[in-house]
């Protein structure tokens, strides 16, 4: 986020571009042909209030259709993430279904959506005060943190992989903390140590 979203936020707004946040984009207004897709309307609502932005000939428009992390909900160290939300609330998944009555050659989000339960993945990140972790870390796979991307454990219960990044992974973290981040891909079978599901688990 730090090192990439927001130098090119950035850099855009210097170039005149407009962010208008607190918006869902509920529908596309689509050209009537077959030869391409060509959007003619984006549908969106802003604060509750309905609203429309028509397009020209050379408008592109870029479509977040479906999200890995649509709806996540956040644990904390002494509780773990609520129940899983599989309402749809953020609108990206929505947006996808009214796209595909329309265009079916848009593919088929129902893959996805039909299948939370199974398919969803918990992440987690670690803040410490001391290098314990990333030594231990760099003595078993020989990757000094930031040198590797994920390490994945595949005999883990959870498949539970980690990834050390460079430090500081913050602009303004402490000269005495670093943090690393995992992810349990298998969230419904028990931990080796801790036995039980990952999706049970505290942070602590």
């Amino acid at each position: 986020y730090e090192s990439l979203i927001l130098p090119v936020q950035k850099w855009l707004e210097q170039k005149g571009v407009d962010f208008m946040l607190s918006c869902k984009v509920k529908d596309l207004g689509f050209n009537h042909t077959e030869k391409k897709i060509q959007i003619r309307r984006i549908l969106y609502t802003q604060a509750g209030v309905e609203k429309e932005i028509s397009l020209g000939e050379n408008d592109f428009v870029f479509v977040t259709n479906g999200s890995k992390v649509a709806d996540s909900t956040t644990g904390s160290m002494t509780s773990p993430a609520p129940r899983l939300e599989t309402g749809k609330l953020d609108g990206s998944w929505r947006l996808w279904e009214h796209l595909v009555e329309k265009r079916p050659s848009l593919g088929n989000p129902w893959n996805f959506t039909s299948h939370v339960d199974k398919t969803k993945w918990v992440v987690f990140t670690v803040t410490s005060r001391d290098s314990t972790f990333f030594d231990l870390f760099e003595k078993m796979t020989g990757n000094k943190p930031g040198f590797s991307d994920l390490v994945t454990f595949k005999d883990s219960g959870w498949m539970m992989s980690v990834q050390v990044p460079a430090q500081p992974h913050f602009l303004d973290q402490p000269e005495n903390v670093t943090v690393w981040l995992g992810y349990g891909l298998n969230s419904n079978r028990n931990g080796d140590y801790v036995k039980k599901s990952i999706t049970e688990c505290s942070g602590e």
